[in-house]
């Protein structure tokens, strides 16, 4: 067993050579002696400066012989920004938060068929950069415009929160805009049940009249990733030099028909 004493900066440290057989693990020992880097380490030995691949034992080192090292410590890590915060310190929102935990929507009374269609249009990204482009906010005279608005503003307020958010002004205004989602049941009082599929498609028409840019060809994003197109061609069996005749027509929705038998 052989121990050599390595100088660094005025002080020097015992090290034993048969628990580091490579020039790598001496220096990792070294490095946690003095906290400086193995990559970072100039080791004087006879014949120059220790490489990583070097056999200590073929070294020739004597019992106490001093070695010498050249190097500084890196710069030490920084205290995080803000202080670590463990899950048992959070407070539901912040837990809902740092697991990336999706908002839910509250139930205003038979809103589920509005609650669970908003969910869906959220979740298309192209939708949400076209909401974000669009600079006009509520208190305009269009009340379209101010529901459009209002699912702006929840979206933003979903993807602040970890708790349910009550959708209360896009409900107001999607009632002034369309008085049927504000219907009554008349037996068991309350707002009656409402369908969700009408009102995906009063959503996107909503959504495709107001995200329309003034004085602009381009297509809308309820054109481009909300909408489908339907290509119809008719050709002339009897006659097979007629050239075909093609229809395309726009469709938001695509019936699909299920024979029970």
């Amino acid at each position: 067993m052989v121990k050599v004493l390595v100088k660094w900066q005025g002080q020097k440290y015992e090290v034993d050579t048969d628990t580091a057989p490579t020039g790598e693990d001496f220096k990792a020992i070294l490095f946690s002696l003095t906290g400086v880097s193995p990559e970072r380490q100039k080791v004087l030995v006879k014949g120059g400066q220790l490489k990583d691949d070097t056999d200590m034992a073929k070294l020739g080192l004597q019992e106490n012989q001093t070695l010498m090292m050249i190097g500084s410590v890196g710069e030490l890590p920084k205290a995080p920004a803000q202080p670590i915060k463990f899950v048992e310190d959070m407070s539901e929102n912040e837990v809902a938060q740092a697991l990336s935990i999706p908002a839910g929507l509250t139930n205003l009374g038979n809103t589920c068929y509005m609650n669970a269609t908003l969910q869906c249009l959220k979740a298309i990204p192209e939708l949400k950069s076209a909401l974000d482009e669009n600079a006009s906010g509520m208190g305009q005279t269009d009340a379209r415009a101010n529901l459009v608005s209002s699912m702006k503003n929840l979206f933003k307020q979903l993807n602040e929160s970890g708790e349910g958010v009550p959708p209360f002004v896009f409900l107001q205004f999607l009632r002034q805009v369309y008085p049927r989602f504000a219907e009554q049941d008349s037996q068991h009082g309350g707002y009656r049940q409402q369908d969700a599929e009408e009102f995906w498609n009063e959503m996107l028409t909503t959504l495709d009249q107001v995200l329309k840019k003034k004085d602009s060809s381009e297509s809308t994003v309820v054109e481009r990733h909300m909408s489908g197109r339907m290509v119809t061609t008719w050709e002339c069996a009897e006659a097979p030099d007629e050239p075909p005749t093609v229809r395309q027509e726009m469709f938001r929705k695509l019936n699909c028909h299920i024979d029970k038998s």
